[in-house]
């Protein structure tokens, strides 16, 4: 049979389900943004550092957390939450120290110039490697390069060579994000984008500059030195890599303790649960080793008195007696039995009973309807009959057993037994019986049934309704 359940249970389809998680988290910024990114490197950056995040993940969920915060060693959790950003502070530091060093010497870039705010005129697109460029704006509409590497190359024809230029202006530019430190204009330029994020395939590759060259003025743009001349401190280790691995170090610490927190609580309520069901199953048992024995002291004092007049009826009473006993010992251990076979046990019981009763008080026992396919709770109904037999039976005075089952169609069973009722026992109503079997109603058919035991005038009537078909048995 197909079990949903049991497949979640197993380790493959657990780990699956883990990496489809994963997956789906790295791939979103992607999806929703719509980023295109064409460098593989890019890739591969992103997925060395969502890798440690996940790392973090399962330290803070099957290691942290259980060895220290649920033991309530807070202080050595907290310690430890700090080691733990300290050093993926230090691992995206070194990712982001080698992509960097892998962009400074990747292919030429394309630059695409703007003069204090609008294109030049005409604009010029170059390429060009690591080395020196310097870039004239505002001679005559156009652009002028010098001091270019042997890798030049024009995109728009025009500028004149022969132009004479100033001396240059030596700067220092590193190519990402928006920074900017020219030694006459030391001041932070914005970018359109990053430059990673805004290639173009089978294009020169373009970063906009808006507003960093002065109109007629000559700036040089040298390839950055990030490593040596201290950029990478300043402008990406504590702005942008200490805070990012610090926010999604801890995003990924509280989303962990969230969900160990959570999952931990749903252990503990099914722990609970089987606890509960545990102590129910362990009371019914105890409830019904009550009852056995309760009945059996019962019938052997019949049999006994029997015996002891020398009636032709104690044969038949042992006879009866046996099948009681095989159906106690032997059918009657399950949570269920069929309903067939627990009124044969009322009958088997009844007749005994008669054997010892006088023949002038009236016993009526009369079953309605069709048991079959029907299952009800072992020894759940004898208790209300016992009850009936011990304290409506008198010898000096008028008494009477009525008993009456009703099957319905639906599955309800009706059961009305009605005694007669003596002022003198009214203190001795309700026995171990009688109390042990509502107590049994109760955790087996809650809410699925209703009972009703009152007087009324000379009579004792215990009305009980049970929905066969609706039942809650706990299973052991």
């Amino acid at each position: 049979m197909f079990n949903l359940r049991n497949i979640f249970r197993n380790r493959l389809v657990i780990i699956g389900l883990h990496l489809a998680a994963w997956t789906c988290l790295f791939l979103f910024p992607f999806f929703v943004y719509r980023i295109r990114v064409q460098d593989h490197s890019f890739y591969i950056k992103e997925a060395i550092n969502t890798l440690f995040l996940i790392g973090l993940f399962y330290l803070n969920v099957y290691v942290l957390i259980p060895k220290f915060f649920t033991l309530k060693k807070i202080g050595i959790y907290i310690g430890c939450v700090i080691l733990v950003l300290v050093f993926m502070a230090g691992q995206q530091a070194f990712v982001e120290y080698k992509f960097m060093a892998y962009m400074m010497e990747r292919q030429p870039m394309g630059v695409f110039s703007v003069v204090n705010g609008v294109p030049g005129s005409p604009a010029h697109t170059f390429r060009t490697g690591p080395g020196a460029v310097a870039i004239a704006t505002g001679y005559g509409g156009s652009m002028a390069i010098t001091q270019a590497p042997q890798n030049v190359a024009y995109v728009n024809a025009g500028a004149a060579d022969s132009i004479p230029l100033p001396t240059p202006v030596q700067g220092r530019m590193i190519f990402r994000d928006q920074f900017f430190d020219a030694a006459d204009q030391p001041s932070l330029v914005p970018w359109r984008k990053r430059l990673y994020a805004n290639w173009h395939s089978q294009r020169p590759r373009i970063v906009e500059f808006r507003d960093s060259f002065p109109a007629g003025g000559v700036t040089s743009l040298t390839a950055a030195r990030p490593f040596e001349d201290g950029i990478f401190l300043r402008h990406f280790f504590f702005p942008e890599v200490l805070r990012k691995s610090a926010t999604f170090a801890l995003l990924m610490l509280f989303m962990s303790g969230f969900i160990k927190i959570a999952l931990e609580w749903f252990k503990s309520e099914k722990q609970r649960e089987a606890l509960k069901v545990a102590n129910l199953n362990a009371e019914l048992k105890f409830l019904k080793s009550q009852i056995n024995p309760h009945f059996l002291f019962n019938s052997l004092n019949t049999i006994y008195s029997l015996a002891h007049s020398r009636s032709p009826e104690t044969e038949h009473a042992l006879v009866k007696l046996s099948t009681i006993l095989r159906y106690m010992i032997y059918q009657s251990n399950g949570d269920k039995v069929m309903l067939e076979n627990e009124l044969r046990y009322l009958q088997d019981y009844i007749d005994i009973q008669r054997l010892r009763m006088a023949r002038n008080i009236p016993v009526e026992f009369k079953v309605e309807g069709d048991p079959s396919g029907l299952e009800i709770a072992p020894m759940l109904l004898i208790p209300f009959v016992e009850n009936a037999f011990k304290h409506g039976i008198s010898y000096t005075e008028s008494a009477f057993i009525d008993i009456r089952l009703d099957i319905r169609t639906n599955g309800t069973l009706h059961l009305i037994v009605r005694n007669s009722l003596f002022k003198q026992r009214v203190s001795e109503k309700g026995g171990v019986g009688l109390n042990n079997v509502l107590k049994r109603l109760s955790l087996l058919y809650t809410d699925a049934h209703t009972i009703t035991v009152r007087e009324h005038g000379d009579e004792f009537i215990a009305d009980l309704k049970i929905a066969l078909k609706h039942d809650e048995v706990f299973s052991s």
